[in-house]
């Protein structure tokens, strides 16, 4: 899936001939130089140790206990369901407060985490999510980097069956920007969410899309199960499938399929995660709904009154020149990454509190970034097919190529620092104490949790997170026991939180909690209320 041209369109000529069509019958996605087979197997040692890399931080953040909320969700549901509750109900969210939740389903139709279910039926820990979205970014990444050597593979200046020189340096860099892509390591670093597996997915469709394979349905089919904001991506690979004009009715069999879906999802009450009305109800300018209804009065208020969306982008433009920069920038002009960033990018700028362009949401914008990271082996072909395949033309390419590596590089260096003092916000000594309090809990205890830790208690029927910023918060009371954990000692939290969590401490201690463990920032109390109590009030 690239901006491509085949040599013989553009006027090369002079002993520059096009490769033999390597995914042609028989050979799909072969790649047939050597020397890029060579680079393909560098390139799967480097994501291999990619994913041992991630996996090793996610276990870090997990003996940390710094997994808030949006981890939380995922393994209440996945435990759940796993253990033969097949339909969950999310406690975590606070739609329509102080009520919290709905059915797990209707959050984002995310149906996939049904399948992922099964690995908690035979005993794995909820630590195994974590791992699954390891594999994923770094799969993800290995995709986009194969469909950069099968691109160049098949389209880079050749003489007979050999490419001319300069495809190896140029190749070599454009996998490395797959590698260094830094939003691949923030979305690492942030819970679990399914839009990385998503991406994955996503990725796989598009290539198979390109060379023609009846599988790419099976990856699509994958990508609508993951979700109504996953959904999207397949519009993407749709549009850029319909532009490159190879399988322009495969790519239409997306966008319907796609559109479809959505109209699923709002028929099942769904999206009720994705918070349209908080987020992007200002484009509309009336209350909206969920789903394919929210998304198109959404859309037609957008192009009824385009001043608004233009002003909203014209303050954020620096954020999402950054993503795109950080996947090298070069491959945002290719069918897939402009449809990606168009897609995905662009309407997470518009939401309205700016959160799904800031670094933290690396999962929300990490396909469009590796998409572009994949469209850049499309550009600097055809860079390279200028002035009849001539030296200096390969040789623009080559700096092009060099130059996506380096902006890559520089965002990276830019944002990566920040990622440990960013999530990792529980120190030593109160993860130790935390982790007594995990072992001493109850299993059918219901469970008050800090924010910022409530992901390792989240196994349960009943969870739910003191947010510290919530004046008053009412919790809902169903169990006979509630163990209440709050964290007082966190890097980076703001004094009023503090003092909210000693407060709300205090209070408990008030109503005849027991204390189970206090010390290292960490007041743990247990608390059995009187019949009939309904919730709790934490000050």
């Amino acid at each position: 899936m690239a901006a491509v041209l085949a040599p013989e369109e553009s006027g090369s000529t002079g002993g520059a001939q096009r490769v033999p069509d390597p995914a042609g019958p028989g050979s799909p996605g072969r790649i047939r130089a050597p020397a890029l087979r060579r680079v393909w197997w560098v390139a799967v040692v480097v994501f291999c140790a990619q994913g041992g890399g991630l996996v090793a931080w996610s276990w870090h953040l997990w003996t940390r206990f710094d997994l808030s909320s949006d981890f939380a969700t995922y393994a209440q549901a996945w435990s759940r369901i796993g253990t033969g509750h097949l339909d969950p109900y999310e406690t975590l969210f606070p739609w329509h407060y102080p009520h919290y939740g709905y059915p797990f389903f209707q959050s984002h139709f995310e149906l996939v985490l049904w399948p992922l279910a099964m690995l908690r039926a035979v005993g794995l820990p909820p630590l195994t999510l974590l791992v699954v979205q390891d594999i994923a970014i770094a799969g993800a990444g290995a995709a986009a980097a194969r469909l950069v050597l099968e691109v160049l593979d098949r389209h880079w200046p050749s003489r007979g069956d050999r490419p001319l020189r300069g495809v190896v340096p140029v190749a070599s860099c454009l996998v490395a920007v797959c590698v260094a892509c830094p939003w691949s390591y923030w979305a690492a670093s942030f819970d679990v969410h399914v839009q990385v597996l998503a991406t994955a997915l996503a990725l796989l469709a598009a290539r198979d899309a390109w060379h023609g394979r009846r599988r790419t349905w099976l990856f699509a089919g994958g990508v609508l199960v993951c979700g109504d904001v996953a959904t999207t991506y397949l519009v993407a690979v749709g549009l850029a499938t319909v532009v490159v004009g190879r399988r322009r009715l495969v790519g239409a069999g997306f966008v319907v399929a796609a559109v479809a879906w959505l109209g699923v999802v709002a028929l099942a009450h769904s999206g009720k995660g994705s918070s349209l009305a908080a987020g992007y109800g200002y484009l509309a300018g009336h209350t909206v709904g969920t789903g394919l209804a929210g998304v198109v009065a959404i859309v037609a208020g957008a192009l009824r009154h385009p001043e608004a969306p233009v002003r909203v982008l014209g303050a954020r433009w620096r954020s999402v020149v950054q993503y795109l920069a950080g996947s090298g920038l070069v491959g945002a002009l290719a069918p897939l990454g402009l449809a990606a960033a168009l897609v995905v990018t662009v309407p997470n700028a518009l939401d309205a509190s700016g959160i799904f362009v800031s670094h933290v949401a690396g999962f929300q914008n990490l396909f469009p970034a590796l998409a572009a990271s994949a469209g850049g082996a499309g550009v600097v072909t055809w860079v390279a097919h200028r002035r009849r395949a001539s030296a200096s033309a390969r040789a623009v390419s080559g700096l092009l190529a060099a130059g996506a590596l380096v902006a890559a590089c520089v965002v990276a260096a830019q944002t990566l620092p920040t990622v440990r003092g960013q999530f990792e916000l529980v120190a030593a000594p109160t993860a130790a104490r935390l982790g007594v309090v995990a072992a001493e809990t109850p299993r059918s205890a219901e469970v008050v949790a800090t924010n910022a830790v409530v992901g390792r208690f989240a196994c349960r029927r009943w969870v739910y997170p003191f947010l510290g910023n919530v004046p008053d918060q009412v919790v809902p009371v169903f169990g006979r026991t509630v163990v209440a954990v709050l964290v007082t000692r966190l890097r980076g939290e703001a004094p009023s939180v503090r003092l909210a969590t000693t407060a709300a401490g205090r209070a408990l201690g008030r109503l005849g909690a027991r204390v189970l463990v206090r010390g290292s920032g960490v007041a743990a109390f247990v608390w059995r209320p009187p019949v009939g109590t309904r919730s709790l009030v934490l000050p």
